[in-house]
């Protein structure tokens, strides 16, 4: 069964619509990040589902675009011209990632957020409930010990098919530094929302080369609060199986980068949760080796199969 956006928010408002809820305030309070690639057969799924968003506060829609080669930047400036006071398009024409190896979503989306909250989304994934950016800012404008606040999730194919649910905490919702070291990324990106300021006051370096970026985000932030769960299922994840962590080679290439950036973390937080890191890269290095091991055992079947079919 395809999850889909509240029927009751199903009618996209106008721009003048929404931002009537604002009053006279016109600086945004959140800004939400949605990054895209090749996104063309989802973006509109995304952008909608930031559009039914109900709140008392304004936003800001912040699309960085890592230079789509289908459609999916013509799509984004169709709502741009829509929306022209709400988007913020940052279209690229060079993609970043692929051609320098750095992260488009930390050194040009981030640094544009005039929010003092960002919350995220993929192009691909997108937000269920109208009320989800009302709920987290109502949170962290409560609570200033957390950090980062996300929810529950729901999980699809790439034909929009229910999967599974996305649960990434315990029970008690609370997750702080050394739990985030030990159990690695199980936070769903279009759930997150954070407080921008970590960000603007220390930006380090390897944040921008991280291949696992929100893993990256998410030890960060856990080194300046806690990260904090809402039980709401408000957004959905597409698993598309030819995405980065689904292909047995690119799980290995993160793997191993993950042992990096356990080390980036190290030396950031000069040594705070080295006992949990060693032991978290203990267990990185064990699930590489298996992987190698398996790689092998694939490689010589395929070898084996060649021949024989050589030989018949």
């Amino acid at each position: 069964m395809k999850k889909t956006i509240d029927q009751s928010a199903k009618r996209l408002r106008s721009e003048s619509e929404i931002r009537a809820a604002w009053g006279e305030c016109s600086t945004p309070l959140v800004s939400i990040i949605c990054t895209s690639y090749n996104h063309s057969k989802f973006i509109e799924e995304a952008l909608d589902s930031f559009l039914i968003q109900k709140t008392t506060f304004p936003f800001e829609i912040i699309v960085f675009d890592d230079a789509s080669t289908d459609s999916t930047q013509e799509i984004i400036e169709g709502y741009v011209k829509k929306y022209p006071n709400l988007f913020v398009p940052l279209l690229q024409k060079e993609n970043l990632w692929q051609d320098r190896g750095v992260s488009g979503t930390v050194t040009v989306a981030y640094p544009n957020a005039r929010g003092r909250y960002m919350a995220m989304c993929d192009g691909d994934d997108y937000w269920t409930d109208p009320l989800k950016l009302q709920k987290q800012v109502d949170y962290l404008d409560k609570f200033s010990e957390v950090s980062l606040c996300f929810h529950n999730a729901e999980i699809v194919n790439e034909e929009g098919s229910f999967v599974g649910d996305f649960h990434p905490g315990p029970d008690s919702q609370f997750l702080d530094a050394r739990y985030i070291i030990s159990q690695g990324w199980r936070i769903a990106t279009a759930s997150m929302m954070f407080r921008s300021k970590y960000l603007k006051q220390n930006m380090p370096s390897w944040l921008k080369y991280a291949p696992s970026g929100d893993y990256a985000l998410h030890l960060l932030l856990s080194h300046y609060g806690y990260l904090y769960g809402l039980k709401d299922k408000m957004s959905v994840y597409r698993n598309n199986p030819n995405g980065l962590h689904v292909e047995f080679g690119k799980r290995m290439f993160f793997l191993k980068s993950g042992l990096k950036l356990l080390d980036d973390f190290d030396k950031e937080t000069k040594g705070e949760y080295w006992s949990s890191i060693q032991k978290a890269k203990i267990r990185l290095w064990f699930r590489w080796l298996i992987g190698r091991y398996v790689s092998f055992i694939i490689k010589g079947v395929k070898i084996f199969r060649k021949k024989a079919t050589q030989s018949s």
